[in-house]
């Protein structure tokens, strides 16, 4: 039976295969919105599954894990980014168009305002972020993209695309969008699990797993759960190393 990262793999392989088609004019809109639609809800039901957290090793766990964690951290309030443009769940959104309460619109009702204010990084920046916290990972990546073209040095964008990286097998290009993140904000402590998982799970470099975890366990008003998820990473990635 093929394993949980390998069909995870195939899946984003066949999304990716979805939008490179549509591109070349292979796929009408209609036929590519089905497949996509297919594919999307074939690879939430993988990352739905108890069968990562008990049968597909540390990979699995992380995976399974790191919704939990960045929901945490949103919820808490602490570095998922701390930049001036920075929003939660309920806050408005403005720059250049009217005041938007995000807890009232859905993803489409967002598609439509960036379409017509493509220019406000902080609404496709949520939007992003609404598709990646829902592991939609293909839809938040095009807007992800088209952030960093905004604003080269955002970090969450950097670190989201290279979390979506590393679940695609590509570990060293994973790391380099992490420290870039990192680079850019080191207050942001997303970043810091995403780069001691990448390094520890991805390219199994325990000794450089150990840093980014001890910095992310420094930050005071990490949510209790957090902080242990974070710990069991450490002590592994020290007995390892």
């Amino acid at each position: 039976m093929t394993g949980i990262p390998e069909r995870l793999d195939q899946v984003e392989t066949d999304l990716a295969d979805v939008e490179t088609q549509l591109a070349a004019g292979e796929l009408d809109e209609a036929t590519a919105a089905r497949l996509r639609s297919t594919y999307q809800a074939e690879r939430d039901g993988i990352l739905a599954t108890d069968e990562i957290a008990e049968n597909s090793g540390p990979r699995g766990r992380v995976i399974a894990g790191v919704a939990i964690l960045v929901l945490g951290l949103v919820g808490a309030g602490i570095a998922v980014a701390r930049s001036a443009e920075d929003r939660n769940p309920g806050d408005l959104i403005t720059g250049g168009l009217p005041a938007v309460d995000l807890s009232t619109i859905t993803n489409e009702e967002m598609e439509e305002i960036v379409a017509q204010f493509p220019e406000v990084t902080t609404m496709r920046l949520a939007l992003a972020d609404r598709y990646f916290n829902d592991a939609q990972f293909s839809d938040a990546l095009g807007h992800y993209l088209t952030v960093l073209d905004q604003e080269p040095s955002n970090p969450r964008a950097l670190a989201n695309i290279g979390w979506m990286t590393y679940l695609s097998d590509q570990p060293e290009i994973a790391e380099r969008y992490v420290e870039q993140s990192l680079a850019s904000d080191a207050g942001y402590s997303q970043a810091y699990f995403f780069l001691g998982a990448i390094r520890l799970y991805g390219l199994g470099d325990a000794s450089g797993a150990v840093p980014p975890l001890e910095r992310l366990l420094e930050f005071d008003d990490l949510p209790q759960e957090i902080r242990d998820q974070a710990a069991e990473l450490l002590d592994e990635a020290r007995a390892g190393a």
